[in-house]
This record gives C-alpha cells, sequence and structure tokens, in this order.
C-alpha cells in the first residue's frame, strides 16, 4: 500500500504486453504488487477498458493523448469517461506533449497528432462533457519542456512544453 491505496485496486492498460513484463522487471514486484494489468487498447470495442465501464474512481494518463490527432483524442476521453464510476467528484489526472499555440502536426506516415494549449485543452473537454451529458472542472498548466532529451527529438521545437492536467467531474 502507497499513499493509503491497496494496490489490489490499480489498474494498468498497456498496448505492448512486453512493456507489462518489464515493469515488473524494473520494479522487481511481480510478486509483490497486487495491482491488475491487461493488455489492450483504448480503441478496441471489446476489451481490457469495457470490463472496467463505470468502475473506476481516478484515472491517470500519463503522455498517451498528444500521440494521436483531435478528433482521436475527442474519441479517447469520451471512453475514458465511460470508464469512471458515473458520479461527481472522479478524477482524471495527467500529462502528455503541448504547445505554447496548439498546433496539429503530420508525422510523414499519414497520421497526425494534436499538442494542446490550456485554452484548447479545456475547449475539448467542455466538448466531450456536451457529448457525454458530464461537465468537468479543467485545471491545467503549461510546464517548462520535456526533460526527455527534448533536443534531439522530433518534439524538439521553442513551443512544445509539458500539459499537466488534473480534471474532476462536476456534474
Amino acid at each position: 500500500m502507497q499513499d493509503g491505496a491497496p494496490s489490489s485496486n490499480l489498474y494498468g492498460i498497456e498496448i505492448v504486453p512486453e512493456f507489462i513484463s518489464l515493469g515488473y522487471d524494473l520494479f522487481l514486484d511481480k510478486d509483490t504488487l497486487g495491482a491488475h494489468f491487461s493488455q489492450g487498447d483504448v480503441f478496441e470495442e471489446k476489451g481490457a477498458l469495457v470490463d472496467l465501464k463505470g468502475k473506476i474512481d481516478i484515472i491517470q494518463v500519463g503522455l498517451f493523448l498528444h500521440l494521436f490527432d483531435l478528433e482521436r483524442q475527442i474519441k479517447a476521453c469520451k471512453i475514458l469517461v465511460r470508464t469512471l464510476k458515473p458520479e461527481k467528484g472522479v478524477l482524471i489526472t495527467g500529462q502528455q506533449v503541448g504547445s505554447v499555440e496548439p498546433l496539429e502536426l503530420s508525422l510523414g506516415n499519414g497520421s497526425k497528432i494534436y499538442k494542446h494549449n490550456e485554452e484548447s485543452f479545456a475547449k475539448m473537454w467542455k466538448e466531450v462533457g456536451d457529448s457525454t451529458g458530464t461537465e468537468w472542472k479543467v485545471n491545467v498548466r503549461l510546464g517548462d519542456g520535456l526533460s526527455i532529451g527534448q533536443t534531439q527529438s522530433k518534439w524538439a521545437d521553442p513551443s512544445t512544453v509539458r500539459l499537466v492536467f488534473e480534471l474532476e467531474r462536476t456534474k
């Protein structure tokens, strides 16, 4: 138990099953951690997130949403909302790659990503709330870069920042 949360109450979804094994190897806790890890894709119609529908109090989304264009980010957020318990006070926390000014980038392989600033992220959650019949208190801020070898990556431009957020359902 860490900070009062029994590990048996924790669920994790990872698209690459080897990353689950690597996590156990890194932290040496396969025999002691009671968390439930599943291989899955957030966009699967059947799968790990479907099984958790309406059962979760808090979702932590780390460096995930920025991997998609705006349309797929909205779709993923709606799925996250369905995974939470249908009540006030549930939370979504996380971080992602952001930008001082919102922009869509083409990755050159036919796919695109969308990097938010505070305003565009709040606007997206207003749209998600309107389409799911929920309302969200959005606390979002931009941080100072990514601190992950930023100068040698495709994310290395002066407008790229870390976007950190906390969302609380108010309706």
